[in-house]
C-alpha cells in the first residue's frame, strides 16, 4: 500500500492445519488464533451448508463417511471464491480441515497461495489410541456423534495420501505448548 509519505508492504499469510479427527486440530487452531490474532476461516460452516451436507448424505456409503474428493473440491471452490475479499479484510488467516486427500488439498493450497502466498502447512499428528481417547473425552455424552467421528477417523487414516509439499508436523496431544511454539517459530521465520 502506498501512502502520502511512502510505501508500506503488508505481508499476508495463511496457515493450513490438517490432521485426523481427535488429533487436536481445533484446539491448536484456537491457540494459534489467540496467540497471533489470526482470523479462523469457518471452513466447517461451509461444509455444513445444506447444499453440500445434503449431497454428501445422499451419496455417502455410511454414516461417518468423510466427504469424497468431488464434493471437497466444490467446497474448496466456494471457500476460495471468498478469498479476494477475505484477504483484504483479514490478511492473516488459519484454515483447518483434514487435508488427507491429495487432489482436493493441492487444489486448495494452490488457490490459497494466489491470495496469501505460500501456505504454512501444519500436520497435527496423533496415534490412533490418542485420537480415540480425545474423541471419547470430548464426546462423552454423544454416542452417535462419537461413532460417526470414529468412523471418519478410521476412513481418513485409511485413505490418507502423503503430502508432496513441505509440511510441519506437531503432536498437540503429547505437548500442546510445544506444538504452539513450533508454529509460532514458523510464522516468525516467514
Amino acid at each position: 500500500f502506498c501512502f502520502l509519505y511512502g510505501c508500506v508492504t503488508i505481508a499476508v499469510m495463511i496457515i493450513c492445519i490438517g490432521g485426523f479427527p481427535g488429533s487436536g486440530r481445533r484446539r491448536l487452531t484456537h491457540d494459534l488464533s489467540k496467540a497471533l490474532g489470526f482470523y479462523i476461516y469457518p471452513l466447517g460452516e461451509t461444509k455444513r451448508k445444506p447444499s453440500f451436507k445434503g449431497l454428501h448424505k445422499f451419496i455417502r456409503p455410511a454414516r461417518g463417511s468423510p466427504y469424497p474428493d468431488g464434493i471437497l473440491i466444490q467446497i474448496y471452490k466456494r471457500i476460495v471464491a471468498d478469498f479476494p475479499l477475505v484477504s483484504k479484510m483479514y490478511p492473516d488467516i488459519i484454515v483447518k480441515d483434514h487435508f488427507h486427500r491429495e487432489i482436493p488439498r493441492e487444489f486448495f493450497f494452490a488457490e490459497a497461495e494466489k491470495y496469501f502466498g505460500p501456505p504454512i502447512i501444519v500436520w497435527v499428528d496423533a496415534s490412533t489410541e490418542q485420537s480415540v481417547a480425545r474423541l471419547r473425552d470430548v464426546l462423552t455424552s454423544k454416542e452417535k456423534k462419537l461413532a460417526a467421528r470414529l468412523a471418519v477417523m478410521e476412513t481418513t487414516r485409511r485413505d490418507y495420501q502423503p503430502f508432496t509439499r513441505e509440511i510441519h508436523t506437531v503432536d498437540y496431544t503429547a505437548n500442546a505448548e510445544a506444538a504452539v511454539r513450533h508454529v509460532l517459530e514458523l510464522v516468525k521465520k516467514r
